[in-house]
């Protein structure tokens, strides 16, 4: 599996398509097995997803997103995780424990807790 995190440095990015560049993880057997980064070559409609998609990415993690462009990425086989904030490693952790969840419609966000502290705000 091969999931797309939206990076402000090392920040999830509060908008997929305003973001500085994308972390892409190789996930194998429960665990990363190597990550890129891609720098965030501007936003045309269909770019990001086809992009994206070309690498083989299946789920895409970003802080926002509006629903015509959810719906767009849905074309292209790959799930969005929305209105997350906080670092991207531990975003990263929460998906690997399958803590995050892909959304589709507009939601309540919630406070998920990493190791006794929260992180940031997930879509529920």
């Amino acid at each position: 599996m091969i999931i797309a995190i939206a990076i402000e440095g090392k920040e999830v990015s509060a908008h997929f398509a305003s973001c500085l560049a994308y972390t892409i993880a190789e996930i194998e057997n429960g665990d990363v097995k190597e990550t890129k980064v891609f720098p965030n070559a501007g936003y045309e409609l269909e770019f990001i997803p086809a992009f994206l998609a070309a690498k083989g990415v299946t789920f895409l993690i970003a802080g926002g997103m509006g629903p015509r462009e959810k719906n767009l990425f849905s074309r292209y086989g790959i799930e969005v995780i929305t209105d997350l904030q906080g670092k991207v490693e531990e975003a990263l952790e929460s998906f690997l424990m399958r803590m995050l969840k892909a959304s589709i419609e507009p939601c309540t966000t919630v406070t998920v807790k990493f190791k006794n502290k929260r992180i940031f705000y997930a879509c529920r």
